[in-house]
């Protein structure tokens, strides 16, 4: 258990020493002003008071945020974070109550000469609604820095995402020429070409899912961030012409978890792992192969796992992969998910699996 740990706000200590004398002059005079006409040595008092206060406050503002930082709303609240943020409430409150009267009492003894004993029976009687009040304090203030972190985390989130439009705008045309990989357009223009004339109707069932996956490329092409539910949809159409292409070789298995479905992930994730399945696997086998398509949630991370069979040794595919579409896939994810992505890639005898994790801050 950490306590009293300290974390940056992000903000000069300057300007919240600044902020917090400038907060007590309003709160000093706005109490000085409703009190009936008191000397201005209750007024000079009220200023090294409501001064003393919120300065220590801002003395100690990293530590309050990292008493309250671990909670993240939305995730979950263990025992023993909730345990070990009130262990932090307590000291915190008592370190600065102990410090300002210090400062406090020393003003009262040696300036407005109270006496030491007349400060100590003071100080008992005003201890408890002293200590309340400043439990409030740290409240206020630790509700003040998750709303800033909430907010400066949106703002993150929403530079990244004009960021990636920005890079996806000035390749828009490089990315739809390759969409689509060549060789997959080669050979459905070849399995076209053999049909014609002598299967007419898968000839036209092809022509047909290749009209509704064009369409849907183009109708989404500004789009970026789409469902989980939407990306598996444009994998099933693509599949589905890769299947007209080898009949009853190719078996596909989905095993998708309801709770990944509203998910949202970026558009055509799911495309260079499915490219690369058939150009290094698939296309090489001659009897019958496997693909299996994989989501699962857990808490706050899915995973995405693509599956296919391969060749025998023998079949191996001669030609290098460049690993390009993998490459920019990583690029993307690292924009959307910074630090809270992974690609894991399993190769056995018989199977190739790439997986793809990604973390989320919050589940919806």
């Amino acid at each position: 258990m950490k306590l009293l740990l300290r974390h940056s706000i992000g903000i000069s200590k300057k300007y919240v020493y600044l902020i917090s004398i400038l907060f007590s002059l309003v709160v000093m005079l706005k109490t000085t002003i409703s009190e009936s006409k008191e000397s201005f040595n209750i007024s000079i008092k009220f200023i090294v008071f409501f001064t003393t206060n919120y300065f220590f406050w801002a003395v100690l503002i990293e530590s309050v945020y990292g008493a309250v930082k671990p909670l993240q709303i939305g995730s979950g609240f263990t025992r023993k974070m909730i345990f070990t943020a009130f262990l932090n409430l307590l000291l915190i409150c008592t370190l600065h109550l102990i410090i300002s009267n210090v400062v406090y009492g020393i003003y009262l003894i040696f300036i407005a000469n109270q006496s030491f004993w007349g400060f100590l029976t003071d100080l008992q009687i005003a201890i408890p609604s002293a200590y309340i009040s400043r439990v409030f304090d740290f409240l206020i203030i630790g509700a003040l820095l998750k709303l800033m972190e909430t907010y400066r985390s949106y703002q993150q989130k929403q530079l990244k995402v004009l960021e990636l439009e920005n890079q996806l705008h000035l390749s828009q045309l490089a990315t739809l020429r390759s969409q689509l990989d060549p060789h997959f357009l080669f050979n459905t223009l070849h399995t076209l070409n053999s049909l014609i004339g002598f299967d007419d109707k898968k000839a036209r069932s092809i022509v047909i899912k290749m009209t509704h996956l064009l369409r849907k490329m183009l109708n989404e092409k500004n789009r970026h961030i789409i469902t989980l539910e939407e990306e598996i949809e444009y994998f099933k159409n693509y599949l589905a012409i890769e299947q007209e292409r080898f009949n009853d070789r190719l078996l596909v298995i989905y095993n998708l978890e309801e709770t990944t479905k509203s998910l949202e992930v970026p558009a055509l994730v799911l495309q260079p792992l499915i490219e690369n399945a058939f150009k290094h696997g698939i296309a090489l086998i001659e009897g019958k192969c496997e693909i299996h398509l994989i989501t699962k949630l857990d808490g706050n991370k899915l995973s995405i796992s693509l599956s296919n069979t391969k060749p025998t040794q023998g079949k191996i595919s001669t030609i290098a992969s460049t690993k390009v579409g993998l490459k920019n896939l990583e690029s993307r994810l690292s924009q959307l998910f910074p630090d809270n992505f992974e690609i894991c890639i399993d190769d056995t005898e018989k199977l190739y699996t790439i997986t793809i994790i990604l973390i989320f801050d919050r589940i919806p």
